[in-house]
């Protein structure tokens, strides 16, 4: 049920976090490794989502912090070494590394 309301196409693009947290151990003791291969098959191989460990999350979320906004918010500097997305008045950015740009 969760697999398919994180993957539905009628989301909005507010960013979401899918937290899957387990061990194979679990599925064999429990008999039921049908439950996370239907959910991998359902999540896998998209190029919508970002598949990542913790740390990544973690040095995502510390670079997108370190964003440096010009006094009106018309302009961002991504002082990191992270790609930044961000949405400004329904508008996709991307900001790379090192770069300003207007928004």
């Amino acid at each position: 049920e969760y697999a398919h309301k994180f993957t539905r196409e009628d989301c909005s693009r507010e960013p979401w976090l899918f937290y899957l947290w387990g061990h194979s151990y679990e599925f064999e003791a429990n008999d039921n490794w049908q439950v996370i291969e239907a959910f991998a098959e359902s999540v896998g191989g998209r190029e919508d989502i970002w598949y990542a460990t913790n740390i990544e999350i973690y040095d995502y979320v510390e670079a997108y912090r370190k964003l440096v906004y010009s006094i009106d918010g018309h302009r961002v500097f991504n002082p990191t070494s992270v790609t930044i997305w961000l949405e400004a008045e329904n508008v996709l950015y991307c900001v790379a590394p090192g770069e300003q740009i207007a928004i």
